[in-house]
C-alpha cells in the first residue's frame, strides 16, 4: 500500500509531504516543501495544484501512484495529540510536551541544516500510532479513530487507514527505509532578511536516489 500524507500549514507552501509505502519492507520518505525540480519547489506546486498536483509530479518523475492519502491541517492534528496522548511525546532524548509541538512540528530550518523538523514528525506520528495501537487502549480505539476522522481529509477505509497507523508504529521494529529529500551535501541554507530558505545544488542526485529505492522496493 502505497499512501501520500500532506500536513498541511496555514501557509500550504510550507506543507510536509510524506510519501509511504507499507509493505514488508516499510518505506518512508519525507521531502522538504523547499526540494525542486523542473517545475519548481513541491510547496509551490502543491499550494497552486494542491494533492493531484503532487501526485501527478510523483507519478511523471518516479512512477510512484500512491492507493490512497490523508490530508490533516497540523493544528488540528496537535490538539488530536493533546488530547491522545496529554502527557506530551515520548522520544529517545526527551519529552515533547504539548507546548513544544506547534514550535517543533511546523516546517523550519535551522543553520546547521539537519531538518530537525522531520524528525519530530515522524517521533510525533509514530507515537500516536504506537498509543492508538496498545492492547491496554483497545476499548479507547473507536474514540481515538473518530477524532482522527473528524481531522483528516483520506480517501482511504477504516481498514486500509489503520494499516497506515500501524505501519507508523512498526517503523522502527522492523526493517525500514526512511529518507528526508533533500539529503545532505545536495543543498545549503541561505540566511537573509527574510530568514532561512533551501537552495538546492545537487536535484539530480537525489533523483538519483529515489530512482534506486524504487528499483530495490
Amino acid at each position: 500500500m502505497e499512501i501520500l500524507v500532506i500536513i498541511e500549514e496555514a501557509q500550504l507552501e510550507r506543507s510536509s509531504i510524506i510519501y509511504s509505502k507499507l509493505d514488508t519492507k516499510k518505506t518512508l520518505v519525507q521531502f522538504s516543501p523547499e526540494f525542486s525540480l523542473a517545475e519548481g519547489t513541491l510547496g509551490e506546486l502543491y499550494q497552486k495544484e494542491g494533492i493531484s498536483g503532487i501526485r501527478r509530479l510523483f507519478y511523471e518523475n518516479f512512477h510512484w501512484q500512491p492507493d490512497g492519502y490523508v490530508r490533516v491541517k497540523l493544528n488540528e492534528l496537535i490538539t488530536v495529540v493533546g488530547n491522545i496522548m496529554p502527557e506530551g511525546v515520548e522520544m529517545a532524548e526527551e519529552t515533547l510536551l504539548l507546548s513544544d509541538l506547534p514550535m517543533k512540528m511546523s516546517y523550519h530550518l535551522s543553520e546547521n541544516d539537519d531538518f530537525a523538523v522531520f524528525h519530530f514528525q515522524r517521533a510525533v506520528l509514530k507515537a500516536l500510532a504506537k498509543t492508538i495501537g496498545k492492547k491496554q487502549n483497545l476499548f479507547k480505539v473507536p474514540h481515538y479513530l473518530s477524532l482522527l476522522s473528524k481531522i483528516c481529509e483520506t480517501n482511504l477505509n477504516n481498514s486500509q487507514f489503520f494499516s497506515l497507523l500501524k505501519g507508523y508504529a512498526s517503523l522502527q521494529d522492523v526493517q525500514s527505509t526512511k529518507l528526508i529529500i533533500p539529503v545532505p551535501e545536495t543543498y545549503e541554507i541561505q540566511k537573509d532578511e527574510s530568514g532561512l530558505s533551501v537552495k538546492m545544488t545537487d536535484s539530480e542526485r537525489n533523483i538519483q536516489i529515489l530512482e534506486n529505492l524504487i528499483k530495490d522496493s
